[in-house]
Order: C-alpha cells, then sequence, then structure tokens
C-alpha cells in the first residue's frame, strides 16, 4: 500500500471546503482529547487497562499495587477515566454522587489558570482555588501543585496580601434562612472609574455568605435605596433586618426612598442594626485584593468592571465554615463553570433525582449549614 503526503495547501483547500463543527462535535473532540491524553499517562494507563480487565500486561506485583487502588476509579461509557469520590462524616456533601474527571498532566496548567487565574477564579487563596478544584477534578498530587502556582502568582504577589483579622464582630446575628438579614458596607476612595465611580457598595447575605456589589458615583440616601432594590431585593426579596455601620438616620432616609421605590406608604418592615461588622470588611477586603489582580489599566479606571465580574468567582468559591460554597446555600445547587459547560454533563453513579428527592437532600444541607451558624 503506498502512502501519499498531501501538500499544505492542498490540506488547507480540504479544510475550508468543511462545515465548522457544531457545538456537540466541538465536546466529542474534547473528550477525545482528554482520552488520548489519558492513555499518554504510564499510571493513568495502567489504572484503564486494570479496569477493562487486561491483568495480562502486568506483573504480579505492579498488578497487587494498581489492585489497591482501582476500586476508586471508574471508566465511563466512552473510556474516560474518573475518580469516585468518596464523603466523610465532617463533609457530608463532598459530591459523593458526582465522579470527578482525572486530569492528564498534559491539561493541568490550562485547570490551574481556570480555576485561580480567570474570573472564575477570582485569585483566590489556596484552601479555595483547591476546592474549586477537587468539586469536579482529580489527580495525583494536586493541592501540592494548587500550593506551588498561587504561591508563584505574580498578580496575587504584586496586588494581595493577608487580610487584617478584625476579630469577632459584638452581638453577633443568627438568621435562620438566607436574605433574612444582610449587612452593608462601602468601599470608598476608589479611583475614578472610566464610568465615573468612585464607591463600591457591598451587600451580603449573613446566613450564606452570598456577596453582590454595585460601583457607585455617590452614596446619597436615594443611590443606596435603589442600590438594593437592584441588587437584593429585586431577585431575593425584603429582608427583615440590615446591618451597617452608617448613621442611624442616613439608615431611615434610605428606607423612605425605599419604600417609595415600591410606591408603598406602610410603615418600613425593614430593621436596621448600625453595628461593625467584622464579616463584611474583610469581604470588602476580599473584594478590593481580587480586583487588583486584575486591573489593566494604568490608572486603575476599568476597577468597577473587573468587581462586578469577580462576584461569580466569591459565590461559588467554598466556605471552610459553612462547608457549601454561597451559592448553593441561596440557590440548592452547584453553578456550573464554564470547563464543564464545554465537556457536558458528568456521568452520575445515582439515579437521576425527581424533585421531590432533590428538595429533600437540599434541606439535609440547609439543617446542617443552619446547624453550623
Amino acid at each position: 500500500m503506498a502512502v501519499v503526503t498531501r501538500s499544505g495547501t492542498h490540506r488547507e483547500a480540504e479544510d475550508s471546503s468543511r462545515p465548522p463543527l457544531g457545538p456537540l462535535e466541538y465536546q466529542a473532540e474534547r473528550w477525545r482529547r482528554i482520552k488520548v491524553h489519558q492513555r499518554s499517562e504510564e499510571y493513568l494507563a495502567e489504572l484503564v487497562r486494570f479496569l477493562k480487565g487486561d491483568f495480562e500486561s502486568f506483573s504480579p506485583r505492579r498488578l497487587r499495587k494498581i489492585s489497591k487502588v482501582a476500586d476508586l476509579f471508574a471508566l465511563d461509557s466512552r473510556g474516560i477515566l474518573y475518580r469516585l469520590a468518596r464523603s466523610t462524616r465532617d463533609r457530608p456533601r463532598d459530591f459523593a454522587d458526582e465522579p470527578r474527571l482525572v486530569v492528564p498532566k498534559a491539561l493541568q496548567a490550562d485547570i490551574l489558570h481556570y480555576a485561580h487565574e480567570d474570573y472564575q477564579g477570582g485569585h483566590q487563596g489556596k484552601t479555595r482555588t483547591h476546592e474549586r478544584l477537587r468539586s469536579e477534578f482529580y489527580w495525583p498530587g494536586m493541592y501540592a501543585d494548587v500550593d506551588r502556582f498561587v504561591e508563584e502568582c505574580v498578580d496575587c504577589a504584586s496586588g494581595k496580601g493577608r487580610p487584617p483579622n478584625p476579630g469577632p464582630s459584638p452581638g453577633n446575628i443568627t438568621p435562620r434562612r438566607p436574605f433574612e438579614a444582610v449587612s452593608m458596607d462601602f468601599a470608598t476612595h476608589m479611583p475614578k472609574s472610566a464610568r465615573g465611580n468612585t464607591f463600591l457598595l457591598l451587600f451580603q447575605d449573613i446566613f450564606s455568605g452570598y456577596v453582590m456589589c454595585k460601583p457607585m458615583s455617590s452614596t446619597t440616601a436615594q443611590d443606596v435605596a435603589e442600590a438594593y432594590e437592584e441588587r437584593v431585593f429585586r431577585s431575593f426579596g425584603a429582608s427583615s433586618l440590615i446591618r451597617h455601620d452608617q448613621d442611624p438616620r442616613f439608615m431611615s432616609e434610605v428606607f423612605t426612598r425605599f419604600r417609595e421605590l415600591l410606591g408603598s406608604r406602610q410603615r418600613a418592615t425593614l430593621a436596621y442594626r448600625p453595628q461593625a461588622n467584622g464579616q463584611q470588611e474583610r469581604s470588602v477586603q476580599t473584594v478590593i485584593r481580587s480586583v487588583r489582580a486584575y486591573i489593566a489599566e494604568a490608572d486603575q479606571s476599568d476597577w468597577d468592571d473587573h468587581a462586578e465580574r469577580l462576584m461569580f468567582a466569591l459565590n461559588t468559591s467554598f466556605d471552610a465554615t459553612r462547608l457549601k460554597t454561597p451559592f448553593y446555600l441561596v440557590h440548592g445547587w452547584d453553578a456550573q463553570g464554564t470547563v464543564s459547560a464545554m465537556l457536558g454533563p458528568r456521568p452520575s453513579s445515582v439515579q437521576e433525582k425527581t424533585a421531590y428527592e432533590w428538595r429533600r437532600k437540599f434541606q439535609r444541607d440547609y439543617s446542617y449549614a443552619l446547624a453550623c451558624a
């Protein structure tokens, strides 16, 4: 059989005549590349052969060694290798029903970039970056690689520092559900942005830690009322209590303006509680440190655009106290990042849940978070 090598010109002409790949074709091609890279890595290739029952390719000693860890892995119908998750008593919702994709070495740098440097990662610290990865991906030595990656991140080293620990806030509030109580704080003296903003107003749900922000050019009572109505009320309804460190007279005017926005003549049902807020102060500092890592303009005129984009990263980051992400505690499901969306749904080790079963599962997780509050 003769082998004919075509010239580059002919190949380019042939490629240009082909119809562009659709979303499903692109997705299939991504999985094909993942499979090829998994097979090209010796240890992963051994696991695949073992799971397929190809025991004759192993020496007796190597076979015994692989057999000790093989039950932690599984192949899906396409032959893609996954790590089976294991929940623990301390981590009851540790993705026990979601296998994690085993990432070969050739693709690990891209995944680390997604989990830390991308807007969806938000230049968070080592623990949050690792938790973002471990919910969907696995490779041996992943935490050590995350540790090294974050330590070597130039943007983190130049724009961030460890936040001060202001200590616990006095008279802590214990809400019983999301957005029953909301804290509010300003980041002031920001550089004037291209959109004319010099303030950053943050709202944080005290129950879940969910954060929302609103870049602003002024901080009048009308502006604050409009920001609360837009960011909090439209999506989650009215809070029973707002914690803040503003002048009570100013907040009273804010609530008056808020009632006017709603066309209500009744007395405000919102309570406000002037109080120093350590948790919110830490959230403000976290947002500012993250924004600094992304600022592209020398005059920092784009800070407000970055601040709004980074809310997704903060709200989908693991909370070490609540053992959940703020997004999950508010919505009852985990937000999907772009990498997961491109790869498509993962194989599940459990049957699809009915609406009733899903609701019961969320109620159990909600009760656990309440106990930790």
